[in-house]
């Protein structure tokens, strides 16, 4: 892992490991960052560095993820790409929402409350979809215990008791074939787990100016750096090195322990 408070140096460093070429010249050269701009403006960087940036692929995280779950899973057992996107999520929770809310209107009372203020409103409950979609993508990547709960049909009794069963019916529509994040990290199990399709993951991969990632990506990105090369290059936004940070609390005691040296030399 390279951290520095200057991307310029990142970049220097990345160069400099790039340079040691991959077994195939006809691979592509794997990234993962935050942004297009972040994509945009490593490439020109690196070209001015090393003359050239060709056969080169920037993913987002996500992406990236799915990526390597396929590669130690196997492509049989992973979809290609990742079922659960919000914009999939969207679209079947506005399929099904109308028919739970008909079937049990009292779980449901949050988003009956809400659509209730608009009866009739086809923009406000697509819109709430969109919410909810975006809630359950969330609940994925930062509480995946919770899912696996879910899926395990211990629902929450209080009034989030309907974000459970909506879970539930959403899985059940996109069908055993498409397990969710937390059902592939589960699968994964150790992270010393051997790669089912080794061809499915990149040769060796960088990660670029991202800050800070969901610890169930951070899982899965340990499981490969296990057996592929892994660079972290992490930018550290202060004026001096992490090392040389003092916390404010630690500046406190620092002062206390004077005090009391200052009183004892007395």
């Amino acid at each position: 892992m390279y951290g520095s408070n200057d991307p310029e140096e990142l970049v220097r460093q990345c160069a400099e490991n790039l340079k040691v070429p991959l077994s195939d010249a006809f691979r592509e050269e794997e990234f993962l960052v935050q942004s297009r701009g972040m994509a945009t403006w490593l490439r020109l960087q690196l070209a001015e560095r090393l003359g050239v940036c060709a056969n080169t692929r920037f993913r987002f995280p996500a992406q990236t993820i799915w990526m390597i779950l396929r590669g130690f899973l196997g492509k049989d057992r992973t979809p290609e790409e990742n079922p659960y996107s919000k914009e999939a999520m969207a679209w079947r929770i506005h399929d099904l929402l109308p028919e739970l809310i008909k079937e049990d209107a009292e779980t449901y009372a949050g988003p009956v409350r809400y659509l209730s203020v608009g009866e009739g409103d086809g923009d406000r409950e697509l819109r709430l979809c969109w919410q909810i979609a975006g809630l359950l993508d969330g609940y994925q990547t930062y509480r995946p215990e919770m899912i696996l709960q879910w899926d395990a049909g211990k629902l929450p009794e209080d009034g989030n008791r309907w974000q459970g069963d909506l879970w539930v019916k959403l899985r059940e529509a996109f069908g055993e074939d498409n397990p969710s994040l937390p059902e592939l990290r589960r699968q994964l199990g150790s992270l010393e787990k051997e790669p089912q399709d080794p061809d499915a993951l990149p040769e060796r991969l960088s990660i670029f100016g991202i800050s800070t990632l969901p610890p169930i990506f951070l899982d899965v990105l340990q499981a490969y750096g296990r057996w592929r090369p892994l660079g972290v290059y992490a930018l550290q936004p202060a004026p001096v090195q992490w090392g040389e940070v003092e916390s404010e609390k630690w500046r406190l005691r620092a002062l206390e322990r004077a005090g009391r040296q200052a009183g004892r030399s007395v």
